[in-house]
């Protein structure tokens, strides 16, 4: 599903290239495989961010870890296969105040692997990258597609082996 060209210059800065994950809010950069399952059952398709087939898209992002992994951050441009139209942005900063959160890809749940608080914040913006009914009926793309998204998980490991997982996200487009 991945292809990617990686320049992986020191852990504060990354250029990758190619078709990878499109980074803006928790549940994309924890892609299909980790995440728990039930997390986003029942949301509403059109009602997430932009983000392509499989939640990967074709395109370039910078990225670094700051601290450790306290702190990152991701930005980048992609054209979903259509070079012609606008460039889809789409960006996310993660700050971890607990256990840090370091790399590109991301985890919905550690299942006690790690004591978690983490706050995220993400966005995305693509000119004619919105789609509606003129008055004719006809579909237009002339609007403006904009995205903002806040985000948190708190993940605390039980004594004996559990761990207690709660995690929200607020979308506004």
């Amino acid at each position: 599903e991945d292809a990617i060209v990686s320049f992986d210059f020191m852990p504060e800065f990354h250029l990758w290239g190619g078709h990878l994950l499109v980074p803006v809010d928790r549940a994309n950069s924890a892609g299909p495989f980790f995440q728990i399952p039930w997390n986003y059952a029942g949301v509403a398709v059109g009602a997430l961010p932009m983000e392509g087939p499989t939640g990967r898209n074709n395109g370039a992002v910078i990225w670094g870890n700051i601290t450790g992994g306290m702190l990152s951050y991701y930005a980048g441009a992609f054209d979903n296969g259509n070079v012609a139209a606008s460039p889809l942005f789409s960006g996310r900063l993660r700050l971890a105040l607990l256990d840090a959160e370091p790399g590109f890809w991301g985890n919905g749940s550690y299942y006690g692997d790690k004591d978690i608080l983490s706050f995220d914040i993400g966005g995305q913006v693509q000119d004619n990258g919105s789609s509606a009914r003129d008055a004719m009926g006809n579909i237009t793309t002339s609007k403006t597609y904009a995205e903002v998204n806040l985000g948190g998980l708190f993940e605390k490991k039980i004594p004996g082996g559990g761990w207690f997982t709660a995690e929200g996200a607020y979308y506004h487009f």
